[in-house]
Order: C-alpha cells, then structure tokens, then sequence
C-alpha cells in the first residue's frame, strides 16, 4: 500500500450501546469496550444492545494542519494564540470519521457535520477516545 493512497485503510470501531428506562426516561447506557466485545449475537438480541458500527481515516498532513489552524484562536486579553482543545476535537471527529450505519426510519444518514453535532455527546466522546487510542502505536505494537 503507498503512503499516498489511503482510501482502503478505514478503521472499523463499533460502539455498544442501550437504552434503559429509569423514572419514565430514556438513559443511555454505553458498554464497556471489552465486556461488549465477548457478547454473543444471542446476549446482544437478549438484551437488546444495538451496535453503532463506525469507519474512520487518519488525517492527511494539509487535514491535520486545517485542523489545527481552526483549532487556534487569538485571544482578546493577550494578543497571543491560544489552542483550543475542543475545537481540534470536533475537527479531528470531522474530519475522520467517515462512515456509519445510523438509520431513521429505515433510511441510512449519512455522515456530515450537521448529524455529528446531534449524536450524544458521551457517544462522540468515546468513539474519539476509542480513535485516540487506535492510532497511540509504540514499537512494542509492531512485533519489533
């Protein structure tokens, strides 16, 4: 695979996730990663867990650069450029996050900027903490 040609190199996360009702309300409830993973189709249809299936690609170098230029803004008491950690979040979410499988109605959404800012917060959180994670490799990762 070149360097150059990333389209096939897409990152599957997958997000377990359910609805309790607690008071009359709606909670939901995210698993944990690694207890999610061992559920059989049976357990998941049992409880009824519903699985967010996600794809995301790394930034390219002029990506991570728009980013982190929009995530820098001059502050008004300084003068001096600040970085803001929450703006370089949402544009990495953004920007990488490429597909899903959410559906209203029985028809797919697809991804955009408007959809990402309407999914739950604690949701879009995990799933960069989870990208965070995948792209963290050390030499140890690499069989070295």
């Amino acid at each position: 695979m070149s360097l150059l040609d990333q389209s096939s190199s897409l990152y599957e996360i997958k997000l377990y996730y359910k609805y309790l009702d607690v008071g009359g309300n709606k909670k939901l409830v995210i698993l944990d990663d690694e207890k999610a993973k061992i559920l059989t189709e049976e357990e998941i249809k049992k409880k009824n867990i519903d699985i967010l299936i996600t794809k995301w690609a790394n930034l390219t170098w002029k990506e991570q650069n728009d980013v982190s230029q929009l995530s820098t803004k001059v502050s008004l008491e300084t003068g001096q450029r600040e970085f803001n950690f929450t703006l370089y979040r949402d544009g990495v979410v953004k920007k990488c996050l490429k597909e899903w499988n959410i559906e209203v109605g029985g028809k797919a959404v697809p991804v955009s900027a408007a959809a990402i800012d309407m999914l739950p917060g604690e949701v879009i959180l995990r799933l960069y903490q989870v990208f965070e994670k995948i792209l963290d490799y050390s030499e140890g990762d690499l069989g070295n």
